[in-house]
């Protein structure tokens, strides 16, 4: 059985329906075998953020970059998580 590939989603939070359709396919990926570090799955209200943001892109196989254009904003401007999520990327 090959090895369980790791693969952390980066997205913004644009809406609800945004979430929900990364939520599907996060899901869809779990399904198929992958374990994924994603933000709806392994946090709760009062988890270290930087700390999930950090461990997940580090320890991940593939990091799949949902880039819609609040998340292209965010980035440029370093705003928020995605901003935080850049930076270590880079």
């Amino acid at each position: 059985m090959p090895l369980q590939k790791k693969i952390f989603i980066s997205y913004s939070h644009d809406s609800q329906e945004h979430k929900d359709k990364v939520l599907k396919l996060a899901s869809l990926l779990y399904s198929h075998g992958a374990e994924v570090f994603f933000d709806q799955f392994n946090l709760q209200y009062g988890n270290d953020l930087p700390l999930f943001m950090e461990q997940g892109l580090t320890k991940s196989d593939y990091v799949l970059i949902i880039c819609s254009d609040l998340y292209t904003k965010k980035a440029n401007e370093g705003i928020g998580g995605v901003g935080y999520e850049k930076c270590i990327m880079t």
